[in-house]
């Protein structure tokens, strides 16, 4: 099928496991390690926590042959940095309660969307992303700092965490029903393999919902930049462009007082919060795209 831009806008279960090095095979639901699956479509038969094995090899991608990507221990150490100070802002409790709010309101999607379909997050961070998508039959995190994320509370949430970067993901093709990439691409190792990965394991008519930001020079945690153009990379791949939209953050953007005049950085929020990116305004800036698409 041609893939093609639909439309474009620009306006202002189990317990919970953290999956560290596990190895992944996922057909028609999960099974992990050795133990077989009564039931395929039936995560919670699958994922039991008596039958996980702690420390069991990765493998490292699906199908193979693959391309190891060596995570930057710098770059990682900066991450970790950024969510133990989270956490002791936030008392060792991180909230999550925003999350749902994301996943929907962001994107002009309704709860009822993910009844049923199994929903993977990448580059979820320590929060419990996907807490709150209980409809869900498969709730699932791949982020290649999972196992630390269990020393900040991660393997207390209601998903699993699977060890791995989004360029090397261990899911055989067509596995989710949904991808959700939340500021989460500008922190990769290689954007073009990831990217390959994202068209790879979504099943054709799934939907990838993107927020990134647009960095007008990198940084240790962000070093990925890209042009406003980024989605253009997404359509070559087989995604058509459902809604997409681009806007100011921090510093252009305020987005509510902390006290004595001084002003939050907008993050994330900025996308349903700042106006939209001024292109006539050369100052270099970071931006925020917003974009949904379906794989053809």
């Amino acid at each position: 099928m041609q893939a093609r831009r639909k439309g474009r806008s620009f306006g202002g279960t189990s317990p919970t496991l953290l999956v560290v090095g596990a190895v992944v095979v996922f057909v028609f639901g999960f099974t992990l390690g050795r133990i077989p699956s009564q039931d395929p479509d039936n995560m919670a038969a699958d994922l039991a926590p008596k039958a996980v094995e702690k420390n069991q090899p990765a493998q490292p991608c699906v199908p193979q042959p693959c391309v190891t990507i060596e995570e930057d221990p710098v770059k990682q150490r900066c991450e970790m940095d950024y969510w133990e100070a989270v956490s002791k802002r936030e008392h060792g409790t991180m909230s999550n309660s925003h999350y749902m709010k994301i996943y929907t309101d962001f994107f002009g999607i309704d709860a009822t969307f993910y009844d049923g379909k199994k929903f993977l997050d990448v580059g979820c961070g320590p929060r419990g992303s996907l807490e709150w998508a209980k409809t869900s039959v498969e709730r699932v995190c791949v982020d290649p700092l999972a196992r630390k994320y269990g020393l900040l509370g991660a393997d207390a949430h209601d998903m699993v965490y699977v060890q791995a970067g989004v360029e090397e993901m261990p899911f055989p093709d067509n596995s989710f029903d949904v991808i959700a990439s939340i500021n989460n691409l500008d922190h990769v190792t290689n954007a073009d393999m990831a990217m390959d990965e994202l068209a790879r394991v979504l099943r054709p008519g799934g939907t990838l919902l993107l927020i990134v930001e647009v960095h007008a020079r990198p940084t240790m945690c962000e070093p990925r930049t890209f042009a406003w153009t980024l989605t253009d990379q997404l359509v070559a791949r087989g995604f058509v462009v459902e809604k997409e939209w681009h806007t100011e953050t921090s510093p252009k953007c305020k987005c509510g007082p902390t006290g004595r005049g001084v002003y939050q950085t907008c993050g994330t929020i900025s996308v349903v919060s700042c106006d939209t990116f001024d292109v006539s305004d050369p100052t270099p800036r970071d931006g925020f795209i917003g974009a949904r698409l379906t794989k053809a």
